[in-house]
């Protein structure tokens, strides 16, 4: 049994499709005419689950959205499925505007003298990249487990807040060329399959950080002109609330979580051998002979 998520090849030089699969046992197996007789038996069945238990429609939906924009300008590099469904509605993604102050990370976690959030276990801060994580790490003081798109593959968080994902964006002012698949009036130039053809893996990274979140997205970035496109496609399709960080938005993130809530956490970092996250949580927790450990 092979199973998984093709919108989750992030990894460079990795392009994998199930209908691929297929293709490989059609002719290993059976483009032999001395297997011909086998083929009922060697031809694999595909079979999609489309029902969602881990999140609710409010992500799903914001996820398939980004789906819908590979599949329209990448065809050929996932799995044409059907859209993921939950029985569970759930809270929109909230996408954050500047805050009053021009820094997010400040007004959101305080400064060396006073805290104003403390995220929980079941809390976390992606971004793109090591570089990113060191810096937001530096700023948020420790207080909140911060984890790279590589990093936070396969886990799974009830809150996200996902963090300059496009500030941090190698493709830029090019993400405009979205606007060609929902804005017919909008002036762009011409989806050029050379020319954009990072906007394959930007999508797929996308993708793999909303659907972190069990509960509760919250999405901010500082680039106004690099996050604009997706912004507005969000919009367009009512996938999205826009907000002003208040002290309403930052109780979401106040979370108390106790020792075993973290050392649980850090154990599965353990078992992904994320020897410096596990070593974040087993301090969290309290448990100084498993922070050495790890």
């Amino acid at each position: 049994v092979y199973a998984g998520d093709t919108c989750q090849t992030i990894a460079h030089g990795v392009g994998f499709r199930f209908e691929t699969l297929k293709d490989i046992f059609f002719y290993e197996y059976l483009s032999n005419e001395s297997n011909k007789d086998k083929k009922k038996q060697l031809t694999p069945d595909i079979w999609e689950l489309t029902q969602n238990f881990r999140t609710h429609n409010g992500i799903l939906f914001l996820a398939r959205s980004l789906v819908d924009l590979i599949i329209a300008f990448f065809p050929n590099t996932i799995d044409k499925m059907n859209p993921e469904f939950s029985l569970n509605n759930g809270p929109k993604p909230l996408f954050l505007e500047s805050s009053a102050t021009g820094n997010l990370i400040t007004d959101l976690f305080g400064n060396s003298s006073k805290t104003i959030v403390d995220f929980g276990a079941e809390q976390v801060i992606l971004v793109r990249d090591e570089e990113a994580k060191v810096k937001t790490l530096q700023s948020c003081g420790g207080k909140a487990l911060v984890l790279t798109v590589l990093e936070s593959k396969g886990m799974e968080f009830d809150d996200v807040l996902l963090l300059g994902f496009f500030s941090d964006s190698p493709f830029k002012d090019d993400w405009r060329v979205i606007y060609s698949k929902f804005d017919q009036d909008f002036s762009i130039k011409k989806f050029d399959k050379k020319r954009h053809s990072a906007l394959n893996k930007e999508l797929k990274m996308l993708y793999v950080l909303v659907t972190r979140a069990k509960y509760r997205l919250i999405i901010a970035d500082d680039d106004i002109i690099a996050r604009k496109p997706v912004l507005d496609y969000w919009k367009y399709h009512k996938l999205i609330d826009i907000q002003i960080l208040d002290d309403h938005i930052r109780s979401f993130f106040n979370s108390k979580s106790g020792p075993s809530e973290w050392k649980e956490k850090g154990n599965i970092f353990m078992s992904k051998k994320q020897f410096d996250n596990a070593k974040y949580c087993y301090h969290r927790s309290g448990d100084s002979e498993l922070e050495k450990l790890a």
